[in-house]
């Protein structure tokens, strides 16, 4: 192949992955902008500036200061759940709401802390996609069932629409707290890996902060 085709080949291919992107990053867009967790999110970002990096593994993560990465080879609409959860760990962050290792005297305070936190956030990405189709985030399908049950017990005992979402939210949030945080003993559905619980992880954040081994 010629230098001048093989110039083509790579500006066509390069072109075409922009072209991806662009479709992507504005489904992904329209995606937030379709519900209030997504909205909210949007704005959080503005406020704080986060810059954006599209990176081509693992689902999301927010560095702690001025950045958030997404997987550009995910779905558009699974990526906007796990938007909507780094996000809410943006606005903890820049509230002073979250708590930091550094100058948490407390362990198991800390730990908590942070784990309800990922409760929260994981409950914020899944309602944001209530009623959105393709590939679930890891755990959803558990709140999607929960949510649905609970809304449709409380319609069918006279709730009206309000008292019925209330009551929906509430059940599905429960689902996620044992997805995270078991008490009968299992191992959570919903981890930082395979191998460590949020639980342990925060614990090794406190440890590692303040010089701790065990």
């Amino acid at each position: 192949m010629g230098n001048r085709a093989f110039t083509t080949v790579v500006q066509r291919g390069l072109l075409g992955d922009t072209y991806r992107f662009q479709v992507k990053r504005a489904r992904f867009m329209s995606i937030l902008g379709s519900t209030p967790e997504g909205r909210h999110a949007l704005e959080v970002q503005n406020e704080h500036g986060i810059t954006l990096s599209w990176v081509d593994g693992g689902a999301a993560s927010y560095d702690g200061d001025s950045r958030c990465t997404l997987n550009l080879n995910m779905d558009a609409a699974r990526l906007a759940g796990y938007f909507v959860h780094e996000m809410y760990h943006v606005e903890r962050k820049k509230s002073g709401a979250s708590p930091d290792a550094d100058a948490s005297p407390d362990e198991q305070q800390y730990v908590d802390r942070m784990v309800e936190e990922e409760i929260e956030g994981t409950v914020l990405g899944f309602q944001s996609r209530i009623g959105q189709s393709g590939p679930l985030m890891p755990g959803e399908e558990f709140y999607r069932l929960a949510y649905q049950d609970a809304k449709k017990q409380a319609l069918a005992g006279g709730a009206d629409a309000a008292t019925a979402e209330e009551a929906a939210r509430s059940a599905a949030r429960r689902v996620v707290r044992h997805l995270i945080r078991p008490t009968d003993g299992s191992w959570p559905r919903i981890a930082p890996s395979t191998l460590e619980s949020y639980e342990m992880y925060y614990h090794r954040v406190w440890r590692k902060s303040h010089a701790v081994r065990r």
